[in-house]
């Protein structure tokens, strides 16, 4: 009897071991596929939160328009007073922090002082029409909060001044210039902070410093100074 009864516990202990592994195999087997879809599944709502659509390019760029004064500096102050100052631009990011702007900047001078202009048959005093620059501003943002951003940038371009003194070679011809101007290089860098309200309208305030040497051999007989700060207001609309 004793025999048997052994022969009989070890199969029962055998079959319960048996129902036991395939309980917890089956368990971990619906527990690993709840896993999985558990996984799937969050997994592609991260996706279709991740999958917006880039805007467009021609949408992302930008324009702004305003307004400044341009407050000359060193010597350009005898020749020059604190003088208004139109401000255009285009804006063309080309990732989430860096873009190009194309500026320009138009100004009349409140001139104190005539400076004398040389030519090659003669020198003339002269007086300033219009002040002109166009440059090209490479920015990178470097604070962002909300509707806010804080962006650094450094321009280069041509700064232009236009005179009263009168070509003595101008014939009426098309591209000569009736009066005389005088050009210089322009290297201008600032910082822009941007503030943008519900409706996406933005307002800048920005400041840029202006170097452009226009003493130019054979042109201007004094050097009239070459630097000036230009604090802006733009809106883009």
């Amino acid at each position: 009897m004793f025999y048997r009864d052994s022969g009989l516990l070890q199969v029962r202990v055998k079959i319960d071991l048996k129902n036991n592994f395939k309980s917890i195999s089956m368990k971990k087997v619906i527990l690993f596929f709840i896993y999985i879809g558990i996984l799937n599944a969050t997994n592609a709502q991260q996706d279709a939160k991740i999958d917006v659509k880039e805007p467009d390019f021609f949408e992302s760029i930008n324009f702004k328009i305003g307004a400044g004064v341009f407050i000359p500096n060193g010597n350009l102050k005898d020749y020059f007073g604190t003088s208004p100052l139109i401000e255009m631009s285009f804006g063309f990011p080309f990732s989430f922090k860096k873009s190009i702007d194309v500026v320009f900047q138009f100004g009349i001078p409140t001139q104190h002082k005539e400076f004398q202009f040389i030519r090659n048959i003669d020198t003339v005093s002269a007086k300033t029409n219009m002040m002109f620059n166009a440059f090209l501003k490479f920015k990178k943002q470097v604070f962002r909060r909300a509707n806010k951003d804080l962006k650094l940038y450094f321009g280069i371009g041509v700064s232009t001044i236009t005179t009263d003194a009168r070509n003595p070679f101008y014939s009426g011809q098309e591209g000569e210039n009736k009066y005389e101007f005088i050009s210089s290089i322009l290297i201008a860098p600032g910082f822009d902070y941007t503030f943008q309200f519900k409706n996406e309208d933005c307002i800048t305030f920005g400041i840029n410093y202006q170097y452009s040497p226009y003493k130019t051999e054979g042109a201007l007989q004094d050097n009239i100074g070459s630097s000036g700060f230009i604090p802006r207001i733009l809106f883009s609309f």
